[in-house]
């Protein structure tokens, strides 16, 4: 997997409603020229980042940045939290994205989690790369996240693809 130019924006469930969806973007096929994709259930995790070094946390670098950010072993939530993820485009930029709906403990997982970390950086991992390291600027009660920043179509299907391979 390449290192992905992806931001996140957590918004609330009124903003949503502002996207228009694509036909079948949830579906599991892979898209096309993608042979190199999985065929198992990838890993995912959410951590929040810690911004200096402590005993129990590790080093790892964001790949698109090369920043060292610091996160706990164990993850905040994983792919058991996601129920499915969904390509959406924006219809006024035309850009796409990518919302994950987490399942119903997972929502209130991620609830939780964005209350008592706003105004600190949630790192987001596919197969252990960090894809992602948004700032939590409110808590989110939804249930979704909005992956943005994609430079393609194709990279956001992919991530899509992805997170929909942990489903069970």
């Amino acid at each position: 997997m390449s290192a992905y130019r992806v931001s996140i924006r957590l918004l609330p469930y009124a903003a949503m409603g502002l996207l228009s969806l694509l036909p079948g973007a949830c579906a599991t096929v892979p898209p096309a020229g993608s042979p190199s994709l999985p065929l198992r259930r990838p890993s995912v995790r959410f951590y929040v980042v810690h911004e200096q070094a402590a005993p129990n946390l590790t080093m790892h670098t964001v790949e698109r940045t090369g920043e060292a950010v610091f996160l706990t072993e164990q993850p905040d939530m994983t792919e058991e939290d996601i129920e499915r993820a969904q390509l959406q485009v924006d219809p006024i930029t035309r850009r796409p994205a990518v919302t994950v709906y987490f399942s119903v403990p997972g929502a209130e997982k991620f609830a939780v989690l964005t209350s008592q970390n706003v105004a600190r950086r949630l790192a987001i991992t596919i197969e252990g790369r960090i894809i992602s390291t948004p700032l939590i600027t409110t808590p989110i009660r939804s249930g979704r996240a909005r992956i943005e920043g994609f430079n393609s179509e194709a990279e956001a299907r992919r991530i899509a693809y992805l997170l929909n391979l942990t489903r069970r």
